[in-house]
């Protein structure tokens, strides 16, 4: 109903953002994520090298996701709905924040780190109802789908972005999962894999990337040198 507001013009986006806010600090136990409001007050956040000062909303929406696993979830469906339109609202902002052209790529990647180790590198919602072999099995498809969100290529055209994109999904994401969970990152392979296949993306200059990337994802080193496991972008097309 708040967002309608928003839609007739009735409220502004500024507004609706800041009501959610008090919506937060007034013990709402659930306000959903939206992408729009993530990138909203981040773009609002000030960085020093690199280095993210949070603001007052953005602690409000950290420590209110951080509740969702007190939600009152009856099954397996609710939890694995909740997780799903999180990630897909975290994803969407991260995206959103690398076609920011206009950015320095240092500025970027701040707030995509703030966005995955606070809100998408979070516990998952479901243990209370779940018996412990279901709970486990729920969060290893949510990590993949999590790391498998950030596998799919940028819009963007920008070589240095796709570039400064793929360290940092590297240095922030990839890197902490090896060497004990490599497994998740090649389930997140197969995630991608699965979602550009619905796209309009050229086979062939898809599949060398993703063998490529396949291959590395079981190999810590290679003559002494961290392997990076991110997509090479620049090998994948996307079709006119």
């Amino acid at each position: 109903a708040i967002r309608h507001l928003v839609k007739t013009g009735q409220m502004t986006f500024p507004d609706y953002c800041r009501l959610r806010h008090r919506l937060r600090c007034g013990g709402f136990a659930f306000v959903p994520l939206e992408a729009e409001e993530i990138c909203h007050w981040l773009e609002r956040t000030s960085t020093n090298n690199g280095q993210l000062s949070e603001s007052v909303e953005l602690r409000m929406m950290r420590q209110t996701a951080a509740r969702g696993d007190s939600l009152a979830l009856t099954n397996w469906h609710q939890a694995f709905a909740l997780a799903s339109n999180s990630r897909a609202a975290c994803t969407r902002a991260i995206s959103a924040l690398w076609e920011k052209a206009e950015e320095r790529p240092e500025t970027i990647m701040a707030w995509s780190a703030w966005i995955w180790r606070n809100l998408m590198a979070t516990v998952v919602p479901g243990h209370q109802v779940l018996d412990q072999a279901a709970y486990r099995n729920l969060v290893s498809e949510v990590v993949s789908l999590r790391i498998g969100s950030l596998l799919l290529p940028l819009a963007t055209g920008s070589q240095e972005l796709q570039e400064s994109y793929s360290q940092w999904l590297e240095q922030s994401v990839l890197q902490h999962f090896r060497p004990a969970n490599a497994d998740r990152i090649r389930a997140a392979l197969e995630s991608s894999k699965s979602a550009i296949e619905s796209l309009d993306i050229d086979p062939a200059a898809y599949r060398e990337a993703y063998m490529e990337q396949l291959d590395l994802c079981g190999r810590e080193k290679v003559k002494g040198e961290q392997v990076p496991i991110a997509f090479s972008f620049s090998k994948i097309e996307i079709r006119d």
